[in-house]
């Protein structure tokens, strides 16, 4: 598993950076082989209309042929990245629960052909 960082204007403090490796652990583990990339941009962005400063982090995944991405604004770096990651983890549940739905349809269908022989 390799992590890319890639900061716009904000500066990563170490303790940012050990907790979305930690996270990013956790999904890779659970959804992922261990040649995945993370890449994740965090970026200072233009404030809101109350003057307070917004961050913009962005996540995109490469695991082989497969590729997710997700993104969200919020007022911390924290925040921002969970709500980031929530809907990362979303997505490929979502698509892991579709590909395992096609394999089970195929191996019944396999397993009515071979009952019929």
């Amino acid at each position: 598993m390799q992590i890319f960082f890639h900061t716009k204007d904000v500066e990563l403090e170490s303790t940012n950076t050990e907790y979305i490796k930690e996270r990013l652990e956790k999904l890779q583990r659970k959804f992922f082989s261990e040649s995945t990339q993370f890449f994740v941009n965090v970026e200072k962005t233009r404030g809101d209309l109350h003057g307070d400063d917004l961050y913009e982090v962005s996540i995109r995944v490469e695991d082989g042929p497969e590729h997710y991405f997700a993104e969200d604004r919020r007022d911390t770096i924290t925040n921002t990245f969970d709500e980031a990651y929530s809907d990362l983890y979303r997505i490929v549940r979502k698509e892991r629960g579709k590909t395992r739905s096609v394999l089970k349809k195929a191996g019944r269908k396999i397993k009515k052909l071979l009952r019929m022989k």
